[in-house]
């Protein structure tokens, strides 16, 4: 689905690692940015992820590109799914705590 069946597991441990480490760093940046609009860098990393993830899989299932494309596409739609899934329950946090 995701086309990952061409990488080794070394290969998708490293993607994991790097995925992680990028999600913390951003989860840190989300956190100073929204301030206490934000749900703490750890929350920040989770929902991060979780977007980004869902983006790639939605990206996956709806979007199909050709394979000179893939890279491109999968980090769009994993960058915008992240941004809107922070935003999103950033406002629901907004809207529940009023």
């Amino acid at each position: 689905m995701l086309k990952l069946n061409a990488f080794s597991d070394s290969d998708i441990m490293i993607l994991a690692v790097v995925a992680l480490i990028f999600g913390f760093v951003l989860g840190l940046l989300a956190d100073v940015v929204m301030g206490d609009r934000g749900f703490g860098p750890l929350r920040n990393t989770l929902l991060i992820l979780a977007g980004g993830g869902g983006g790639v899989a939605l990206r996956a299932a709806y979007y199909p590109v050709p394979t000179s494309m893939l890279l491109v596409a999968t980090l769009v739609a994993a960058i915008a799914a992240a941004t809107v899934t922070l935003a999103i329950a950033s406002l629901l946090k907004k809207l529940l705590m009023s």
